[in-house]
C-alpha cells in the first residue's frame, strides 16, 4: 500500500506537490532568507489554503537540511531511510508547531 492510499483523501491532496514549482535557493543563506520570508508570510495570512501552500513550501525548501542532519547519524544501528523519514517527520512537526504559535522553527 502506498503512502497516498493509507492517508485520508483530504490529507493526501494537501501534501501533494505544489502546483507551482519551488525554486531551490543556491546557498544556505538564500534558503534561510527564503524560509524566514515564507514563515513571515505564513504568520500574516488567515487564508487556510494559502497557509497550506506556504507550509508545504517551507517543508520542501528545507528537506535537504533534514536529510543532511539524518545522514550525520548513519552507521549507528538504524537504517538510513528510517533516519531520513524521522528527520522529515520532525521537520513537518516543527513547521506545524511554529504555526500554532510555539515558534518551533528558527527563521
Amino acid at each position: 500500500m502506498t503512502k497516498t492510499q493509507s492517508m485520508p483523501a483530504s490529507h493526501a491532496a494537501r501534501v501533494s506537490a505544489p502546483s507551482v514549482p519551488i525554486k531551490q535557493p543556491s546557498t544556505g543563506q538564500d534558503r534561510g532568507a527564503a524560509t524566514a520570508r515564507l514563515l513571515d508570510e505564513l504568520h500574516h495570512t488567515d487564508d487556510e489554503r494559502k497557509q497550506a501552500v506556504l507550509r508545504d513550501e517551507v517543508v520542501v525548501l528545507n528537506m535537504g537540511v533534514a536529510r543532511t542532519i539524518a545522514h550525520r547519524y548513519r552507521q549507528r544501528g538504524l537504517a538510513e531511510d528510517d533516519l531520513v523519514q524521522a528527520a522529515y517527520v520532525g521537520w513537518v512537526k516543527a513547521v506545524n508547531l511554529d504555526l500554532s504559535g510555539g515558534r518551533g522553527t528558527s527563521g
